[in-house]
This record gives structure tokens, C-alpha cells and sequence, in this order.
């Protein structure tokens, strides 16, 4: 170990320059880091439910859509409502990635001619809406309460709410940048029509993506900087050295800078989930420098040398902190084996960053202690003793009440270990995110005021080659419908 030490003081100057040019080196790649919020990123690519999903996409065509929706009060039936139902799906047809758009005003209406018994009309629902007068449009409002693929899908039973949904080509979903020009098409469209004085909730995949992405940015740039802050205003607390607190913090953000820079190279993209990864290695990196400094001040204080005093420290913190690095590097790594993309990525990286974070500790904080030779006054004996008179009674409390620590202990462990029956496991995404997230507004607005935000779909194959047409299996899928 004393090899090992002596290495580091004479190589200090650099150790500490080497150190921060291969962090800003691997930096550089950080301008690609980019965030992803498609469902795809929860699922691996041999997922047997990702590759149902893509099996069913490749008959029935994507399922995923932009859906845009509003409500007057006093009823969808009259011109205003009409006209901007008939603009915005217009103007959606004109977007693109966008294969089909439905809604009120060109919902195909299938009907019978009263002068011609015998022919079958197919035309859009409402066409003329200036032609329409208040009586025609009451009867359009009575005829299309007995449509069963309108009611409750793009209109409210009580006729005060309306959903435009338009649906995305073949893998547009799978595309992140699709979902931003779509979110931005939309939100564009929604713009010119906020002189109507309406509403208007959107939904679907693209702003269900937009939203997770847009929070893994906004607690990317908020978590991090707060912790950092709150760390280094406890670092100072503590050490009441500016050097304590640079030092500490400087592992830290060489640490996660490394382990995000890598993970751009190996091509994975940051989401809400992995967002967080740096707030676990602020806990993980402070804690291995804070342990380094604070066993150096102590020889300090002793009456050591510099060069003395960080021997002494990497001494007594070598071990303890390699084998911390090793659990904990362990225990994330755990989360490798889950099936679940970004727990597994999450949990690697941060491993990862474990092993990391001891490394550069070992290295830096001794270099860099070793060039500054911080200038401590040696404390005597008795002030010293008063120093540590808190720790000195808590251990011999600890020590009188063993016993009785353990037992109590165990209670309260067990006492509130039994909240893991009550656990649930919720994927509801609605309600992944805040009430005052737009996405979640509009989930609930769905819900109040038209159906449910999300679909299930069954698929029924007949195994046989036109076998849907037979009456025997109508009857099946009948009986799924009722």
C-alpha cells in the first residue's frame, strides 16, 4: 500500500491534470446525448410481448394516434364546433405520418335513400355545415346517437365533447423525432384555432412520448444542479473548507460525466428513468471523497505531515471504501438480469459508476492533497477529545443498550416490513406523471367526459383462409363484442 501511495505523490501533478482532460474528453460526446420517451425503451428487442405487438402493427396497420378533443357546453351540434372539428381534420389530413383521420364532420354515414329504398349512400356525416339549418342540424344530432362507432369514441353520449383522431403510418411511432414533429404540427394546427375560445386536451402515443421526454429533461437539469448545491452546502457544513468541497464535488461530476459520455458511445438514450442516474452517484462519489478527507484532516489534526497524513488516510479508507464500491457496484448490477430496459440500463451504468467513483477517489483526492499540503493547525489532545464527545457518547450508549437497540429494532423492521403486502403494481401510464401534467389532464378529461383514455384489443384468427366469413365464427367475435 505504501508503494501504491508513494506512486500517487510523485505522480500528483499528473494524476490531477490527466484526470479532468480524459473527463472533458469523454464530455465531448455529451452533445449527443439525447432523450427518448417510446414505450419501445421499456421492452428488448427479443421481447415476446414487443414482437406480438409488432406481429399485430403488421396486419392491422399502427394503432397509435394523435387524438385532439374539446367541449362546448352547449353542445357540439352548431357551426362554430362544427367548423373547427372540419379544420383541424382537414389540416390533419395534410400532416405527415399521418394515414387516416377520423371524425365528426367525416365519419363515413351509411344510410338508405328515403326516395330510393334500394341504394345505399356512403358519405361523410356532415359536409355542408353553412347549408345545415338548426332544425337539420337537431336531426343530425338525433341520427347519430343510434351510431355505435361514433358514440363514445369520437363523440359524448350527452353530444358536448368530440375527439379528432388521427392515426400514424406504419412505424412512425418508432421513430423519437417523428413523435417531436407531430407533437409540434399538432400543437401548431391547436394554436390557430384558440380563437374559438375552446380547450383543447391532446393525446396519444407522439404526446405521451413528448411528455416522458420533456420530463426526463426537466429533472435532469433540476435534480441534479439541486442536489449538487445541497451537497456542497453540506460539504461546507461539515469540513467548513473550500478544498473539501471542490474536492468531493469534483468526483462526483468527473464520475457521472464519464458513465453518461460511455453510455452515449454504446448508443443508449437517456429517458425519465435514467434521467436520475446522477443523483445516485452524488451519493455514491461524495460519500467515498468525504470519507478520504475527513480521515486526512483527522491525521492532520493529530499533528501529521501532509505527506504523513494521506498515507495515513488511504490507509485506514483503502478497504473500507473498495468494499462499499464492491456492494453497491453488486447490488445495481443486480438490476441487469430485469427484463425491463431502462431498470437494467439504470442499474449497470450506476454499478458502473460505483466502481468509478472509487477509482478516481483513490487517485484524485490523494494527488491533489498532496499538491495543496492544506495548512490545518494540530489539535491538542483534550481538544481533540472534546471534538469527538458526541461520537463518544452515542457509541457508549450503543454499547449499554445493545440489547434492547436490537430488539426495538426488529420490531420497527418488522412493523414496517409488513407494508410490502399492501404493495401494487401500477402501469397505468396516465398515471406515471403529476395532476398538473398536461398529459394527465387529458387523460382524466378523456375519462370524465368520453371514454377511457387507453384501448385493449383482442385479435381472433381463424387459422383458415377466408375464415372470418363463416357464421360460426361471427358468433365468436359476437360473443368477445357483447
Amino acid at each position: 500500500m505504501n508503494t501504491f501511495v508513494n506512486f500517487i505523490i510523485r505522480a500528483r501533478w499528473g494524476i490531477a491534470i490527466l484526470i479532468p482532460i480524459i473527463t472533458l474528453m469523454f464530455a465531448t460526446q455529451l452533445k449527443h446525448l439525447e432523450f427518448e420517451g417510446s414505450y419501445r425503451i421499456w421492452f428488448g428487442e427479443s421481447s415476446p410481448i414487443l414482437k406480438e405487438y409488432d406481429a399485430f402493427r403488421s396486419v392491422f396497420g399502427n394503432d397509435d394516434a394523435v387524438m385532439i378533443m374539446f367541449k362546448d357546453d352547449n353542445g357540439i351540434f352548431n357551426p362554430k364546433a362544427l367548423h373547427v372539428i372540419d379544420r383541424i381534420t382537414n389540416k390533419l389530413w395534410e400532416t405527415p405520418y399521418i394515414a387516416r383521420v377520423d371524425s365528426l364532420t367525416n365519419y363515413q354515414y351509411i344510410h338508405a335513400d328515403p326516395q330510393y329504398p334500394d341504394d345505399v349512400i356512403v358519405e361523410d356525416f356532415i359536409e355542408d355545415i353553412d347549408a345545415l339549418t338548426a332544425a337539420q342540424l337537431q336531426e343530425k344530432a338525433r341520427v347519430i346517437q343510434h351510431e355505435e362507432m361514433v358514440i363514445g369514441r369520437v363523440l359524448s353520449a350527452d353530444a358536448t365533447t368530440t375527439m379528432i383522431v388521427a392515426r400514424m403510418t406504419p412505424k412512425a411511432g418508432d421513430d423519437p423525432d417523428v413523435s417531436k414533429k407531430l407533437e409540434a404540427a399538432v400543437n401548431a394546427i391547436v394554436a390557430q384555432e384558440r380563437e374559438s375560445g375552446y380547450t383543447f386536451h391532446l393525446g396519444g402515443g407522439p404526446i405521451l412520448n413528448m411528455a416522458f421526454i420533456s420530463l426526463g429533461e426537466h429533472d435532469a437539469a433540476t435534480f441534479t444542479p439541486l442536489v449538487l448545491l445541497i451537497s456542497m452546502l453540506l460539504l461546507w457544513i461539515i469540513f467548513r473548507r473550500p478544498s473539501a468541497v471542490l474536492l468531493s464535488i469534483s468526483v462526483v461530476v468527473f464520475t457521472f460525466l464519464i458513465v453518461l459520455a460511455i453510455q452515449v458511445l454504446l448508443g443508449y438514450r437517456m429517458n425519465n428513468f435514467t434521467a436520475n442516474m446522477p443523483v445516485f452517484v452524488v451519493a455514491i462519489g461524495i460519500a467515498d471523497a468525504m470519507h478520504l478527507f475527513w480521515i486526512y484532516m483527522i491525521g492532520r489534526k493529530k499533528g501529521m505531515q501532509n505527506i504523513q497524513a494521506i498515507h495515513y488516510s488511504v490507509h485506514k479508507n483503502f478497504l473500507p471504501v473498495l468494499l462499499t464500491s464492491l456492494t453497491t457496484a453488486v447490488g445495481f448490477a443486480s438490476l441487469g438480469i430485469s427484463a425491463v430496459i431502462p431498470i437494467k440500463t439504470l442499474g449497470i451504468a450506476t454499478a458502473t459508476a460505483a466502481l468509478l467513483a472509487f477509482v478516481l477517489t483513490i487517485l484524485f483526492v490523494p494527488a491533489v492533497l498532496a499538491i495543496l499540503n492544506l495548512k490545518i493547525v494540530p489539535h491538542r489532545s483534550e481538544a481533540e477529545s472534546n471534538h469527538h464527545m458526541l461520537a463518544k457518547h452515542y457509541s457508549r450508549f450503543v454499547i449499554k443498550y445493545d440489547v434492547r437497540i436490537i430488539i426495538i429494532s426488529s420490531v420497527l423492521f418488522l412493523g414496517i416490513g409488513a407494508g410490502i403486502y399492501y404493495v401494487k403494481v401500477d402501469s397505468n401510464t396516465v398515471r406515471y406523471v403529476d395532476e398538473q401534467v398536461p398529459f394527465r389532464e387529458t387523460g382524466e378529461f378523456t375519462q370524465k367526459n368520453l371514454t377511457g383514455p387507453m384501448s385493449y384489443e383482442i385479435i381472433v384468427d381463424s387459422q383458415t383462409k377466408d375464415g372470418i366469413k363463416e357464421p360460426e365464427f361471427m358468433k365468436t367475435v359476437e360473443r368477445f363484442y357483447k
